[in-house]
């Protein structure tokens, strides 16, 4: 047996939701994202707030061009060379637009937290945010919670955005500010066990109201598989798994944004490679594209990362003498 951070075990578990989802079992499977997206939060807030608006700041914008950057690389490459270049999906702006994409990756998901970043980081430079978060956590964070509930709730209220399947920031927007509201429960001064019971009490609550009660698109799946991966993270540091096990979930995590990234390119691949040897209809089996979805990414980040760190290696050595 290995011991894994829980946080670990609900990234890998996250974005392998979002691949199954994507593989068509028969059944919608939604939630990944989400989850996704709290834990993204927890780690922003972990690594940037607690101290300056300028950390905090800074914490937010690394984690936008580390998914960005690559996004639009990416879209860019695929629609080069397929001869069709989408300005709003390129633009970040389509998600607002129509649910069609020519990028073969879920790039509404980067548009939405660029816009979200967009909102965010000028809010935090001009109230000087980061600054009130680290003296008061639980009182700002959770102030910023209830607005961006707000916000979802109005939208829901209002607007039906169930032809754009509600991938728009200021819907999932509260899903980023709960991974901070984690961050600030732990910072606080309140008791373990209070502190986790009262992060259950607000997640039920936000999952009744913004999944179930507005009807949300594929609601009724996100209210199951989203807090299946957050409640660990929120009542255990770490987790005891099978040696192996413990070992392909910490590829899978550290493989995370390779897997985002690349898993539709895995399906497209052995699609190509199925048709080309007759095989076609086998190679849609919902268990291969899975299997192809997480390894052929992670195969690639392992090579990926291996290059990188070839590189630094001579850099920091210097030229050959």
């Amino acid at each position: 047996m290995r011991s894994v951070e829980t946080v670990v075990v609900a990234r890998a578990a996250a974005i392998v939701l979002v691949v199954a989802n994507h593989v068509v079992f028969g059944i919608n499977m939604h939630g990944g994202l989400n989850a996704l997206l709290v834990v993204s939060g927890l780690a922003m807030a972990q690594f940037g707030f607690g101290a300056t608006t300028r950390e905090a700041v800074r914490a937010m914008f690394r984690f936008g061009v580390r998914l960005i950057l690559p996004s639009f690389l990416l879209a860019l490459v695929w629609q080069v060379g397929v001869g069709h270049i989408s300005l709003p999906e390129l633009g970040f702006w389509s998600n607002w637009l129509y649910k069609f994409r020519v990028a073969l990756f879920p790039i509404w998901y980067a548009q939405a937290i660029g816009q979200m970043l967009i909102v965010l980081i000028p809010l935090f430079l001009l109230t000087d945010m980061g600054a009130r978060i680290a003296r008061r956590p639980i009182l700002w964070v959770g102030g910023l919670y209830l607005v961006s509930c707000g916000l979802a709730l109005a939208s829901y209220a209002t607007w039906d955005t169930t032809y754009w399947a509600d991938k728009l920031p200021h819907l999932i927007l509260w899903n980023l500010v709960f991974g901070w509201l984690i961050w600030a429960v732990r910072a606080s001064d309140l008791p373990t066990l209070t502190g986790r019971w009262l992060l259950t009490g607000v997640l039920a609550a936000s999952v009744a109201v913004l999944f179930l009660g507005v009807d949300a698109f594929g609601g009724e799946t996100r209210a199951i598989y989203m807090p299946l991966i957050i409640l660990p993270v929120i009542w255990l540091d770490r987790i005891s798994l099978p040696n192996v096990l413990a070992r392909v979930t910490i590829v899978i995590s550290q493989a995370t944004l390779f897997i985002f990234l690349f898993h539709y390119y895995a399906f497209w691949g052995i699609w190509r490679i199925g048709r080309l040897i007759g095989l076609e209809v086998e190679a849609q089996n919902p268990f291969l594209r899975l299997f192809a979805g997480i390894i052929g990414p992670v195969v690639l980040w392992a090579v990926w990362t291996a290059a990188l760190r070839v590189y630094r290696r001579g850099y920091r050595l210097g030229p050959a003498t």
